[in-house]
């Protein structure tokens, strides 16, 4: 979410004896980029710690 933004519901459904994430949504600004990783997660069938774990890099948007 853009910094200083209030405003965003997240939400992540996951399989308790998989650790798969089946589902998983993201209302706010910019939801629209973010939710990408979480359909790389669920698309190579990955455990939710793998996102838990991971650093996440993005530019800063220009203002």
């Amino acid at each position: 979410m853009k910094c200083g933004e209030t405003d965003g519901f997240m939400k992540a459904l996951v399989d308790a004896k998989t650790e798969r994430m089946l589902d998983a949504s993201i209302y706010g600004i910019e939801g629209d980029e973010a939710i990408h990783t979480f359909v790389d997660i669920m698309n190579a069938d990955a455990s939710y710690k793998t996102l838990q774990r991971a650093m996440h890099i993005h530019r800063p948007s220009a203002n």
